[in-house]
């Protein structure tokens, strides 16, 4: 995708993936409610101690 201005970043950030994946559906629909193109970029990060902890930067584009 990646066209159009960046207007809004967020990071997402959670333990859970159920909290994870509730947070990111709320923060992609209010930047496609604004009118935003929406970019993911997803990294599940590893501990030491074995447990993921899911990370995910949105960026909403306008279409110029």
């Amino acid at each position: 995708m990646n066209t159009g201005k960046i207007v809004d970043t967020k990071i997402v950030n959670e333990d859970s993936e159920k909290s994870f994946q509730m947070s990111l559906n709320i923060v992609i629909t209010e930047m496609q409610e604004k009118g935003l193109q929406v970019e993911l970029k997803y990294q599940p990060l590893v501990r030491v101690s074995g447990t993921i902890k899911h990370m995910a930067l949105v960026i909403g584009r306008n279409e110029y």
